[in-house]
């Protein structure tokens, strides 16, 4: 089993348990808080991460320091996981849950990479038509790229979907060609 397996394998138990207890969105807000104080404070990754320090000690330590401001179940899985010496998938736990979720729930994630932010009745609109079309829910993560120049480029798992005006000169330009 490669590493990848076993974090989803962590993913799937605590959707599992989460699910079974309704906790699933204090869940999903717990990882994400993680991976946010995880990503400002690199030297708790390195911490984390370090050989020098006994799975059992790590674990202690993230106890007292996330014990009361994560969620319980957050809490146990990843003290499971530095005690187990699997400080290494601590990162993938929470891509891991998140495709759980995707799976579990009928849900695509959507790849819209636009020029300028959308408006909040653009996303909507965007949202709708795709959830109509693809006849799932919709998870749209918004990417901004100024080269675009407009319009908008929607990736939905390995098929991009190409309306930019950046696409269309390039299109131009080779039938000039």
């Amino acid at each position: 089993m490669n590493l990848s397996q076993i974090s989803r394998k962590y993913a799937a138990t605590l959707y599992d348990v989460g699910e079974e207890q309704q906790r699933l969105p204090e869940i999903l807000r717990s990882l994400e808080d993680f991976a946010k104080v995880e990503d400002e404070h690199p030297e708790l990754r390195r911490l984390l991460g370090s050989f020098r320090i006994q799975g059992e000690k790590k674990a202690r330590i993230f106890r007292n320091i996330f014990g009361k401001a994560l969620d319980a179940l957050v809490v146990n899985t990843i003290s499971t996981m530095l005690r187990n010496q699997r400080a290494m998938l601590v990162d993938e736990l929470l891509p891991a849950f998140r495709e759980e979720r995707r799976r579990r729930e009928n849900i695509a994630s959507v790849q819209a990479t636009t020029a300028v932010p959308l408006s909040g009745d653009l996303r909507g609109q965007i949202k709708q038509s795709l959830e109509k079309q693809l006849r799932q829910q919709v998870e749209l993560v918004e990417q901004v790229d100024e080269s675009l120049i407009g319009g908008i480029r929607l990736q939905v798992n390995n098929t991009v979907y190409d309306g930019t005006i950046a696409h269309q000169l390039q299109k131009l330009e080779r039938s000039l060609s």
